[in-house]
C-alpha cells in the first residue's frame, strides 16, 4: 500500500486515506493512549469488551468538557472501521504490526485469551 496524502476540501477521506490517518495517529499516541487504543481495537476484532471508552460521543452533555483529540479520533476510527471490508480490517493489523510489534503481540495475546474463555 502506498502512502496517500489527502487533498483538503474534496470531501470525506477514502478508505486508504482513513487507514493512513489511523497509522499516523497511532505513531503520535502516548503509552496511555496506546493502551486505550489496544482495548478499543481488541473490542473491534473480538467479543472481549475491554474498552471503557464510550462508543459514541453523542452522549456528551453541553456542560461536559469538550472531547479530546484522541476521543474524536476514536470516534472517527469507529465510524470508519464499521464501513471497512474484512480485507481493509486485516490490512490495518498488518500495518500496525509493521509499526509496533510489541503492541500487536499484546493485541494477539488478549484476543487469544478472550477466545479461549
Amino acid at each position: 500500500m502506498t502512502d496517500v496524502k489527502p487533498a483538503f476540501g474534496r470531501g470525506p477521506p477514502g478508505k486508504l486515506e482513513q487507514l493512513q490517518y489511523l497509522l499516523e495517529w497511532f505513531q503520535e499516541y502516548s503509552s496511555l493512549q496506546k493502551e486505550d487504543f489496544l482495548h478499543i481495537l481488541t473490542d473491534k476484532y473480538s467479543q472481549c469488551n475491554l474498552s471503557t471508552f464510550p462508543e459514541s460521543l453523542g452522549s456528551l452533555q453541553v456542560g461536559d468538557r469538550p472531547p479530546s483529540i484522541f476521543q474524536c479520533r476514536m470516534k472517527l476510527f469507529t465510524e470508519w472501521f464499521n464501513n471497512w471490508s474484512d480485507e481493509e480490517k486485516a490490512e490495518l493489523l498488518i500495518r500496525l504490526k509493521m509499526l509496533d510489534k510489541n503492541f500487536m503481540m499484546k493485541f494477539e495475546e488478549i484476543v487469544a485469551n478472550c477466545v479461549a474463555e
